[in-house]
């Protein structure tokens, strides 16, 4: 039986159909050229994405409170930072316990400064209180709540109490909310103090500043261009 040479498949020299050989090499050539930017997408994820990435994980991640102290994280759980009144004795227990053996590990300093960023003056209270707290039994030296007081009056504010529990979640907002000049407090997100208020007000002078520039330079530029544009040829 002969086979019509207009409906026979074409074929390639090495007798392969022509349409799946060309489609091979399509194939090859595309390997080929991700082989050869393979080098320059590992450089732009490892020097540009993953460096992203974590900034953007590290503006949520806030571990270290409840890290360094657990016990007092746990125990804050059941208190109601909207009634007005200060923890029970079990909180100031666990923040005796906690301290103590925070101090010891020489971790106090550092959540410490991460509080004194959402209230001022906490990093010194978490520094003095660490001081007495390493002398401290859990047992013999119970109740703490008195001692904590006599320690630092701070302890005895509500505020701080508030602070502690506002923030002591493993991820958080506060730093966007910082950013506009907001914070976090027990009952939601709320503005900063009128006096604290100046990222906003420094947003809004460098927005009007590059406007500014980019209209002096329009107005300056632009008529210069124009005549270079439109001299005559010699």
């Amino acid at each position: 039986m002969s086979v019509n040479p207009a409906t026979a498949p074409l074929l390639s020299a090495d007798g392969m159909p022509l349409k799946k050989s060309l489609g091979r090499a399509l194939r090859r050539q595309k390997i080929r050229a991700l082989m050869l930017i393979a080098p320059l997408l590992l450089f732009v994820f490892v020097a540009f994405i993953m460096p992203i990435v974590s900034m953007l994980f590290r503006s949520v991640e806030n571990d270290i409170v409840a890290d360094t102290l657990p016990q007092t994280v746990l125990e804050l759980q059941s208190w109601d930072a909207e009634l007005g009144e200060l923890p029970p004795e079990l909180v100031y227990a666990a923040l005796a316990s906690d301290i103590k053996i925070a101090a010891e590990a020489r971790k106090h300093t550092k959540v410490g400064l991460r509080l004194n960023y959402e209230q001022s003056g906490v990093a010194s209270l978490f520094k003095k209180t660490a001081r007495k707290a390493k002398k401290w039994d859990d047992d013999a030296d119970a109740p703490f709540k008195e001692k904590l007081i006599e320690v630092h009056k701070s302890w005895g504010e509500i505020e701080i109490w508030q602070t502690l529990k506002v923030h002591s979640s493993n991820y958080t907002s506060g730093y966007f909310l910082n950013a506009i000049d907001m914070r976090k407090t027990v009952s939601g997100p709320e503005f900063q103090p009128e006096e604290k208020q100046v990222l906003i007000l420094l947003f809004k002078r460098t927005l009007v500043m590059s406007l500014i520039i980019m209209g002096t330079c329009i107005l300056l530029g632009y008529p210069v261009a124009w005549l270079l544009a439109n001299l005559p040829a010699r």
